[in-house]
Formats: structure tokens, sequence, C-alpha cells
């Protein structure tokens, strides 16, 4: 039943290898503090879908460091009838830069089963380094966190690309920097919206056991 934790993970986190940089964002026009985005997630047990957790996503606006930042809370749960098979309580914060949105600051706390981890990383984007507990470490330029790329995913102007292009990125986590792309599939209409036309993507580093799409 550890699927239940894949499902969460699919929304909060991505995974890859190596590095290589992206090209900043100049301007947020995809969203505004005070925003709340809640998923359901689902688990198919013999052709029964069965709502096994949950995740939100809250956008605030805060200084830190004197700077204007964005400061995004994702929390992830298993739904609480289900604890007994594997609970998962996790909590994401990442502070960015309103400018450019890049991150400044990222903290996790990890409660998935009996696995539990706290981490802090604090971002020097002008000495291209990373500050965790365990060290300083060197990323490249225009690096991002786990949950800052998905707020820097939304706010590219995906006019200059074509269905199936690849977008690569860079993200550090768990002390190391991530070799990812997003895969633009194109836009297409959502009924669920309205009828909206919506950009259509991807996030992977080619393994299908680690991606979201949206």
């Amino acid at each position: 039943m550890k699927k239940l934790y894949y499902l969460l993970s699919i929304i909060l986190l991505g995974s890859g290898f190596s590095s290589f940089s992206q090209t900043a964002v100049i301007q947020n026009n995809a969203f505004q503090p005070q925003e709340k985005i809640s998923y359901s997630v689902y688990y198919n047990v013999i052709g029964i879908y069965i709502n096994a957790g949950s995740a939100t996503f809250i956008t605030s606006g805060e200084k830190l460091q004197d700077a204007d930042v964005y400061h995004v809370v994702a929390e992830g749960s298993t739904n609480p009838r289900y604890d007994w098979i594997f609970k998962v309580r996790d909590r994401y914060e990442s502070y960015f830069n309103t400018t450019d949105l890049q991150p400044v600051k990222f903290i996790r706390h990890i409660n998935e089963g009996k696995y539990k981890k706290h981490e802090e990383v604090t971002f020097n984007q002008q000495a291209n380094t990373a500050i965790t507990n365990k060290g300083v470490y060197r990323v490249p330029e225009n690096v991002q966190d786990v949950i800052s790329v998905m707020y820097y995913a939304r706010n590219i102007n995906y006019d200059q690309y074509h269905k199936d292009d690849k977008i690569p990125f860079s993200m550090f986590l768990d002390d190391k920097v991530y070799n990812m792309y997003i895969h633009y599939m194109g836009r297409r209409k959502n009924d669920d919206l309205g009828n909206r036309r919506c950009e259509s993507y991807s996030c992977s580093c080619g393994k299908p056991d680690y991606c979201w799409q949206c």
C-alpha cells in the first residue's frame, strides 16, 4: 500500500539526476497571494477508486530578509481512515522572490509511516549555492526547489514552444541537483473549468515513476 505515498509524491515532488540550467522567469502572471489549490488523491483498488488522501497548496505574500517573497505551504496527507495501512503527514514550504520566482528558502518536514525527516535549505542565487544542515553545495543558475518549480512552470511563455517540446530545469533536493525537464503537451480545453483553454504539461526526469502532470 505504499502506492498511497507515491500518489501524494506525484503531486508534491519529482526526481532526477545531474544538473543543467534553465531560463529565469521575469514576471509572474499566473497566480496571486491568498491562492489556495486543493487536490483529492484516489487509489485504484480492483477497479474501484478510493479517496486515499489530499494535498493543498496555499500562497501568501511575505517579507524575508527585507525582500518581497511568495510563501507557499504545501501539505499532503493520507485519508485518516487509512492511516492504519500507511500514514502520511507531509509539509513543504517554499519562499521565492516575487521578481524572478527564484527560491530563497525551502523547508520540508516528512512524516511517512515510520520515516521522519526535517530539511531546511537556504539559497544564495548570487553565489549559486544551497546551504543545508549538511554543508554548502554548488548549484546552477536559476535552480528551483520542488515547490517553487510548480509556480515557475505556470509562468512559462508557452507561445514560444511547440507540442512535445522539452523545457529543461534544475532542482535541488536531498543535497543534490537533479536534471529534469517539462514536457509541453500543448493546449486543451478543460470542461471542468468552464471550457477554458489550458496549457498541458508534465514534469519528468525520464523515469515514469517520478513525474507530475497539469
